[in-house]
C-alpha cells in the first residue's frame, strides 16, 4: 500500500492572498493529484497545519481550497487521516478547538486531535498531533508503550533545524523518539534529519526563507517502510 503524505499546506497563507490560493491550486492540480493517478493512491496522512490562520480562513481561501484539494479528493475515493498542527488550533493550550473539526467534515476525512496508532495495511503507524500543556503528559507515556515503528507528527524538537543554519531551543525531547524506527514531522517548513527524525519541509513556497529550497511531498510505501520524496516544480520565488 502506497501512502500519499502531505504537511504544512496553510490554507489561507498570507493573509488569505489570492495569488498563493491560486499556486497552491497549480500544485494539487498539476502535480499532486496526477501523481496519485498515476499510481493510483487512495490514503493520504496529513501532518499538521493544513489551515494557515489559527483564528479565521475567509471564504476565498476556503472556496478555492475546496475546489482545489477537497472535491478532487473525494471525487477519487481518497481517504485522509489529518493530525491538527498548531496553526489548526485556536487556544495553543489544547487541541480540542481546531478548524479542521468544524471546516472538513467529510466522511472521507478523519481528524485526530489525541494522539492514536493506527494500521495501514499491516503497517502500525503512531499519529502524533501538536505536543502542548494538555496532552504533554499522555504523549510521553504514550510514546514510552506505544509498539509501532513509525511516527507521523506535527512536532517542535528540541535542537530540530528550523531554517539553514538557525536550530530550535526548547520543545520535545529528541529523547521521546529514540526508540522509533523513523519519525517524520511536519512544522518546520524547512527539509532536514536529526538521527531518526526528519522532518519533510513545505509542499509549497511560502515565503523568501523558502527562495531556492526544493520542495516535495512524499509517498510512504507500508510494505518496504521506504518513503518517495516528489518534487513540486513550481515556484513562486
Amino acid at each position: 500500500m502506497k501512502i500519499a503524505l502531505l504537511n504544512d499546506t496553510h490554507c489561507g497563507v498570507r493573509n488569505n492572498n489570492q495569488q498563493f490560493a491560486e499556486y497552491q491550486g497549480r500544485f494539487y492540480r498539476e502535480v499532486f493529484f496526477p501523481y496519485l493517478d498515476k499510481h493510483d493512491i487512495k490514503q493520504i496522512i496529513h501532518l499538521g497545519d493544513y489551515f494557515d490562520r489559527r483564528r479565521d480562513v475567509n471564504f476565498y481561501s476556503l472556496h478555492k481550497n475546496h475546489e482545489h484539494f477537497l472535491e478532487p479528493m473525494v471525487e477519487r475515493g481518497i481517504k485522509m487521516d489529518l493530525i491538527v498542527g498548531n496553526h489548526d488550533i485556536y487556544f495553543k493550550s489544547t487541541n480540542a478547538l481546531n478548524s479542521p473539526d468544524f471546516l472538513l467534515q467529510n466522511p472521507n476525512i478523519t481528524v485526530h486531535t489525541d494522539v492514536i496508532t493506527k494500521d495501514y495495511d499491516g503497517l502500525d503507524v503512531v499519529l502524533l498531533p501538536w505536543i502542548n500543556e494538555e496532552n504533554i503528559e499522555e504523549v510521553e507515556e504514550y510514546l514510552s508503550l506505544a509498539e509501532a515503528p513509525v511516527v507521523m507528527a506535527h512536532l517542535e524538537v528540541n535542537g530540530a533545524m528550523s531554517s539553514p543554519g538557525h536550530y530550535h531551543g526548547g520543545g520535545t525531547p529528541a529523547g521521546w523518539f529514540s526508540r522509533f524506527e523513523q519519525v517524520y514531522s511536519g512544522h518546520f517548513h524547512h527539509k532536514s534529519e536529526m538521527g531518526n527524525i526528519r522532518y519533510f519541509g513545505s509542499q509549497m513556497e511560502f515565503t523568501w526563507n523558502d527562495f531556492g529550497d526544493d520542495k516535495h511531498f512524499h509517498v510512504l510505501d507500508t510494505e518496504t517502510r521506504e518513503i518517495e520524496a516528489i518534487r513540486n516544480p513550481l515556484k513562486m520565488f
